[in-house]
């Protein structure tokens, strides 16, 4: 078909362009220390292959930093709501965060300061 006289082709369309990583602060809350919901949460992660870390709070919920390809962490965010066999979770709060360059997913066993902790979900 021939294209009309001083009319130009359309543009072509660009995808949406999407973040190479994306990195999510999430909290997690609910019965979720003493059921293994760290331990799961990295074999979920390793499955997915994200970086980052995991680790109980002292106020008993779970926080943790989750990095890779967009539709990997959004996918761990949805397992949170589900996390351990014995756990139950009862609000998750995900905010995205600047990529850090993790190089692997670890448990963090260490306590943190309550003055630490942002906002309760």
């Amino acid at each position: 078909m021939a294209m009309p006289v001083g009319a130009e082709p359309a543009a072509p369309t660009q995808p949406a362009e999407v973040p190479a990583s994306l990195c999510l602060h999430i909290f997690v809350a609910g019965k979720v220390q003493n059921v293994h919901y760290r331990n799961y949460t990295k074999r979920q992660a390793d499955v997915l292959g994200l970086v980052g870390w995991v680790r109980n709070l002292p106020d008993g919920r779970v926080e943790m930093k989750a990095e890779g390809p967009p539709e990997k962490v959004q996918a761990l965010r949805q397992w949170c709501h589900k996390g351990s066999p014995a756990s139950r979770v009862t609000a998750v709060l995900a905010t995205p965060c600047p990529p850090e360059g993790f190089a692997t997913f670890e448990v963090d066993r260490k306590a943190v300061a309550s003055s630490s902790c942002p906002a309760r979900v």
